[in-house]
């Protein structure tokens, strides 16, 4: 199983060397969507947004649950109501031979958003060492 990032000791979010080789959320490819034993075939967009909000959710240690739109057994579109968090273990692949359906561009957007909630933006500073030439004198 790919991870799309991981922490290590410093607290920095590392990218996954293999992240260029992911195929999630291009265009034209649906995803099986691997979830609890079993698959969920949905668009390649909406699995890379539950994918990254996952991620959020583990790195957060919480969960929630999701309602995200996927195709079901007769091809119909339906919605699945999914609980994600630290302890979920996720995947998508390719599905092959499956017609393309549009993601839902409201679902993913909410995805987005709940993810970036979770993820504080943090100011860039420059290292401490980066100041060397500052005057530590403070009289």
């Amino acid at each position: 199983m790919i991870v799309a990032a991981r922490t290590i000791s410093t607290g920095k979010r590392m990218r996954n060397p293999c992240e260029a080789a992911r195929r999630v959320g291009q265009d034209g490819v649906m995803q099986r969507f691997h979830y609890t034993g079993d698959t969920i075939l949905m668009a390649d967009d909406t699995a890379a947004a539950l994918l990254d909000y996952a991620s959020a959710l583990a790195e957060a240690n919480t969960s929630d649950v999701v309602a995200v739109p996927v195709v079901d057994e007769t091809g119909a579109t339906t919605i699945a109501e999914l609980l994600i968090g630290p302890a979920s273990q996720l995947y998508t692949m390719p599905a092959t031979g499956v017609e393309e359906i549009g993601g839902d561009a409201a679902v993913i957007a909410e995805l987005r958003m709940r993810a970036a909630k979770l993820r504080p933006s943090r100011p860039v500073t420059e290292e401490a060492s980066s100041f060397s030439d500052a005057d530590d004198d403070f009289d």
